[in-house]
Protein backbone atom coordinates (compact mmCIF):
# COMPACT_ATOMS: atom_id res chain seq x y z
CA UNK A 1 0.00 0.00 0.00
CA UNK A 2 2.51 2.61 0.49
CA UNK A 3 4.07 1.89 -3.19
CA UNK A 4 0.09 2.62 -4.32
CA UNK A 5 -0.03 5.93 -2.47
CA UNK A 6 3.76 6.58 -3.31
CA UNK A 7 2.55 6.75 -7.40
CA UNK A 8 -0.32 8.52 -7.06
CA UNK A 9 1.37 11.25 -5.12
CA UNK A 10 4.03 11.00 -8.25
CA UNK A 11 0.63 10.96 -10.43
CA UNK A 12 -0.50 14.01 -8.81
CA UNK A 13 2.58 16.11 -8.62
CA UNK A 14 2.82 15.29 -12.89
CA UNK A 15 -0.50 16.79 -13.49
CA UNK A 16 -0.27 19.42 -11.03
CA UNK A 17 -2.82 18.00 -8.11
CA UNK A 18 -2.18 19.53 -4.45
CA UNK A 19 -3.82 18.88 -1.98
CA UNK A 20 -4.79 14.88 -3.07
CA UNK A 21 -0.84 14.59 -3.41
CA UNK A 22 0.32 16.15 -0.27
CA UNK A 23 -2.44 13.38 1.55
CA UNK A 24 -0.87 10.52 -1.16
CA UNK A 25 2.66 11.27 0.24
CA UNK A 26 1.58 11.59 3.94
CA UNK A 27 -0.50 8.25 3.99
CA UNK A 28 2.51 6.59 2.02
CA UNK A 29 5.11 7.96 4.76
CA UNK A 30 3.31 6.73 7.10
CA UNK A 31 2.80 3.05 5.30
CA UNK A 32 6.91 3.26 4.91
CA UNK A 33 7.05 3.98 9.02
CA UNK A 34 4.84 1.10 9.94
CA UNK A 35 7.25 -1.11 7.71
CA UNK A 36 10.71 0.39 9.66
CA UNK A 37 8.96 0.17 12.53
CA UNK A 38 8.36 -3.76 11.87
CA UNK A 39 12.15 -4.33 10.50
CA UNK A 40 13.96 -1.46 11.90
CA UNK A 41 17.01 -2.91 10.81
CA UNK A 42 16.59 -3.61 7.38
CA UNK A 43 18.60 -1.22 5.12
CA UNK A 44 15.89 -1.30 2.60
CA UNK A 45 13.23 -0.44 5.03
CA UNK A 46 15.50 2.38 6.02
CA UNK A 47 16.16 3.47 2.31
CA UNK A 48 12.04 3.49 1.35
CA UNK A 49 11.24 5.27 4.83
CA UNK A 50 14.08 8.08 3.93
CA UNK A 51 13.03 8.40 0.74
CA UNK A 52 9.30 9.02 1.54
CA UNK A 53 10.47 11.71 3.90
CA UNK A 54 12.16 13.48 0.78
CA UNK A 55 8.56 14.00 -0.68
CA UNK A 56 7.19 15.19 3.28
CA UNK A 57 10.21 17.31 2.81
CA UNK A 58 9.91 18.39 -0.42
CA UNK A 59 5.64 19.28 0.29
CA UNK A 60 6.47 21.27 3.51
CA UNK A 61 8.73 23.46 1.35
CA UNK A 62 6.06 23.73 -1.40
CA UNK A 63 3.66 24.82 1.39
CA UNK A 64 6.16 27.12 3.09
CA UNK A 65 6.56 25.15 6.39
CA UNK A 66 10.41 25.39 6.18
CA UNK A 67 11.09 24.01 10.05
CA UNK A 68 8.96 21.00 8.91
CA UNK A 69 11.04 20.59 5.91
CA UNK A 70 14.29 20.68 7.59
CA UNK A 71 13.40 18.34 10.40
CA UNK A 72 12.42 15.87 7.75
CA UNK A 73 15.58 16.14 5.50
CA UNK A 74 17.67 15.55 8.96
CA UNK A 75 15.37 12.54 9.66
CA UNK A 76 16.03 11.12 6.43
CA UNK A 77 19.72 12.00 6.84
CA UNK A 78 19.80 9.77 9.45
CA UNK A 79 18.00 7.05 8.16
CA UNK A 80 20.73 7.00 5.12
CA UNK A 81 23.29 7.27 7.57
CA UNK A 82 22.52 4.04 9.54
CA UNK A 83 21.91 2.37 6.08
CA UNK A 84 25.28 3.28 4.92
CA UNK A 85 26.90 1.95 8.91
CA UNK A 86 25.06 -1.90 7.72
CA UNK A 87 25.91 -1.66 3.83
CA UNK A 88 29.35 0.73 3.63
CA UNK A 89 30.52 -1.13 0.52
CA UNK A 90 27.55 0.01 -1.75
CA UNK A 91 27.88 2.83 -3.67
CA UNK A 92 24.19 3.90 -3.60
CA UNK A 93 24.20 4.09 0.25
CA UNK A 94 26.98 6.47 0.21
CA UNK A 95 25.66 8.32 -2.99
CA UNK A 96 22.21 9.34 -0.82
CA UNK A 97 24.09 10.28 2.02
CA UNK A 98 26.05 12.33 0.22
CA UNK A 99 23.07 13.36 -1.83
CA UNK A 100 21.40 14.50 1.58
CA UNK A 101 24.35 16.47 2.91
CA UNK A 102 24.57 18.46 -0.28
CA UNK A 103 20.72 19.27 0.25
CA UNK A 104 21.44 20.11 4.09
CA UNK A 105 24.19 22.10 3.07
CA UNK A 106 22.19 24.15 0.88
CA UNK A 107 19.69 24.73 3.63
CA UNK A 108 22.51 26.13 5.59
CA UNK A 109 23.46 28.63 3.05
CA UNK A 110 19.80 29.90 2.96
CA UNK A 111 19.70 29.98 6.43
CA UNK A 112 23.05 31.95 6.10
CA UNK A 113 25.13 28.92 8.11
CA UNK A 114 27.81 29.31 5.58
CA UNK A 115 30.31 26.93 8.47
CA UNK A 116 27.57 24.66 8.57
CA UNK A 117 27.26 24.05 4.98
CA UNK A 118 31.01 23.54 4.42
CA UNK A 119 31.06 21.40 6.79
CA UNK A 120 28.15 19.14 4.89
CA UNK A 121 29.99 19.59 1.78
CA UNK A 122 32.95 18.50 2.88
CA UNK A 123 31.14 15.65 4.25
CA UNK A 124 29.72 14.98 0.95
CA UNK A 125 32.78 15.22 -1.11
CA UNK A 126 34.31 12.34 1.10
CA UNK A 127 32.06 10.12 0.41
CA UNK A 128 32.21 10.66 -3.52
CA UNK A 129 35.63 10.53 -3.43
CA UNK A 130 34.95 7.21 -1.95
CA UNK A 131 32.92 5.97 -4.65
CA UNK A 132 35.12 7.18 -7.23
CA UNK A 133 37.55 4.42 -5.93
CA UNK A 134 35.32 1.91 -6.24
CA UNK A 135 34.47 2.83 -9.66
CA UNK A 136 37.46 4.36 -11.53
CA UNK A 137 35.75 4.03 -14.86
CA UNK A 138 32.54 5.57 -14.38
CA UNK A 139 32.43 9.27 -15.58
CA UNK A 140 29.36 9.92 -13.12
CA UNK A 141 31.71 9.15 -10.15
CA UNK A 142 34.38 11.27 -11.29
CA UNK A 143 31.48 13.91 -12.07
CA UNK A 144 29.99 13.81 -9.07
CA UNK A 145 33.74 14.21 -7.52
CA UNK A 146 34.52 17.43 -9.88
CA UNK A 147 31.16 19.09 -9.20
CA UNK A 148 31.76 18.52 -5.03
CA UNK A 149 34.39 20.12 -5.39
CA UNK A 150 32.99 23.24 -6.55
CA UNK A 151 30.78 23.31 -3.89
CA UNK A 152 33.45 23.03 -1.39
CA UNK A 153 35.66 25.33 -2.96
CA UNK A 154 32.68 27.92 -2.93
CA UNK A 155 32.37 27.98 0.51
CA UNK A 156 35.83 27.68 1.63
CA UNK A 157 36.45 30.75 0.09
CA UNK A 158 33.29 32.44 1.86
CA UNK A 159 34.33 30.82 5.49
CA UNK A 160 37.78 32.08 4.72
CA UNK A 161 39.76 28.87 3.42
CA UNK A 162 41.00 30.83 0.59
CA UNK A 163 44.10 28.46 -0.15
CA UNK A 164 41.71 25.39 0.08
CA UNK A 165 39.11 26.80 -1.66
CA UNK A 166 41.72 27.40 -4.26
CA UNK A 167 42.82 24.16 -4.50
CA UNK A 168 39.44 22.41 -5.10
CA UNK A 169 38.94 24.88 -8.05
CA UNK A 170 42.32 23.53 -9.38
CA UNK A 171 41.45 19.91 -8.76
CA UNK A 172 38.37 20.57 -10.02
CA UNK A 173 39.33 21.83 -13.67
CA UNK A 174 41.80 18.17 -13.45
CA UNK A 175 39.13 16.22 -13.31
CA UNK A 176 37.05 18.05 -15.70
CA UNK A 177 39.73 18.19 -17.91
CA UNK A 178 39.98 14.20 -17.13
CA UNK A 179 36.52 14.21 -18.13
CA UNK A 180 37.04 16.10 -21.46
CA UNK A 181 39.65 13.62 -22.61
CA UNK A 182 38.08 10.24 -21.86
CA UNK A 183 34.41 11.02 -22.35
CA UNK A 184 34.71 13.88 -25.18
CA UNK A 185 30.91 13.56 -25.96
CA UNK A 186 30.36 14.82 -22.09
CA UNK A 187 28.02 17.90 -22.70
CA UNK A 188 28.78 19.77 -19.20
CA UNK A 189 32.34 19.03 -19.00
CA UNK A 190 33.12 22.10 -20.84
CA UNK A 191 31.39 24.69 -19.02
CA UNK A 192 32.49 22.85 -16.22
CA UNK A 193 35.95 23.20 -16.35
CA UNK A 194 35.41 27.08 -17.66
CA UNK A 195 33.87 27.52 -14.70
CA UNK A 196 35.71 25.89 -12.48
CA UNK A 197 38.87 28.47 -14.28
CA UNK A 198 36.93 31.27 -14.01
CA UNK A 199 36.06 30.60 -10.20
CA UNK A 200 39.39 29.99 -8.97
CA UNK A 201 40.83 33.58 -10.02
CA UNK A 202 41.60 35.57 -7.10
CA UNK A 203 39.03 38.75 -6.83
CA UNK A 204 40.34 40.34 -3.40
CA UNK A 205 37.40 39.72 -1.34
CA UNK A 206 37.77 36.06 -0.95
CA UNK A 207 34.52 35.50 -1.36
CA UNK A 208 32.18 33.54 -3.74
CA UNK A 209 28.36 33.88 -3.56
CA UNK A 210 27.05 30.30 -4.29
CA UNK A 211 23.47 32.29 -5.16
CA UNK A 212 25.05 34.24 -7.56
CA UNK A 213 26.38 31.74 -9.52
CA UNK A 214 24.34 31.66 -12.91
CA UNK A 215 23.41 29.07 -15.26
CA UNK A 216 22.52 25.22 -14.30
CA UNK A 217 23.57 25.83 -10.49
CA UNK A 218 20.17 27.47 -10.34
CA UNK A 219 17.89 25.41 -7.70
CA UNK A 220 16.29 22.79 -10.16
CA UNK A 221 12.36 21.54 -9.32
CA UNK A 222 12.49 18.95 -6.26
CA UNK A 223 15.58 19.03 -5.62
CA UNK A 224 15.54 21.02 -2.55
CA UNK A 225 18.99 22.49 -2.84
CA UNK A 226 20.15 25.69 -2.76
CA UNK A 227 20.00 28.05 -5.25
CA UNK A 228 23.79 28.27 -6.38
CA UNK A 229 24.29 24.13 -5.38
CA UNK A 230 22.32 21.67 -7.73
CA UNK A 231 22.58 18.12 -6.99
CA UNK A 232 24.60 15.89 -8.90
CA UNK A 233 23.59 15.13 -12.71
CA UNK A 234 23.97 11.92 -12.19
CA UNK A 235 22.58 11.61 -8.81
CA UNK A 236 19.74 13.93 -8.84
CA UNK A 237 16.84 13.07 -6.50
CA UNK A 238 13.43 14.18 -8.48
CA UNK A 239 10.17 12.89 -9.53
CA UNK A 240 11.29 10.94 -12.25
CA UNK A 241 14.19 10.17 -11.01
CA UNK A 242 14.42 9.11 -7.76
CA UNK A 243 15.19 5.74 -5.84
CA UNK A 244 11.67 3.67 -6.10
CA UNK A 245 10.37 1.26 -3.52
CA UNK A 246 11.83 -1.48 -2.93
CA UNK A 247 8.97 -3.91 -4.25
CA UNK A 248 9.33 -1.84 -7.50
CA UNK A 249 12.50 -3.16 -8.11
Amino acid sequence: MGIFYYWVGLRGESIGGSQDLTEAYQRSFELFKRVHQQRPESPQAMADLANSLWLVAHMAETAGDTQRAQDACEQSLRLYQRRLKQIPEIADAQNDVALQLIILGGRALDAGDAQGAYVAYRESLELYRGVLQQSTADPGAEENVALGLQRFGDTSMIVGELRGGLAAFQEGAERFRRILAQWPESEDALPDLAQCLELRRPRGDGQRRCQARPGRLQREPLTLSHPGTAAPREHRRTVEARPQPSTLR
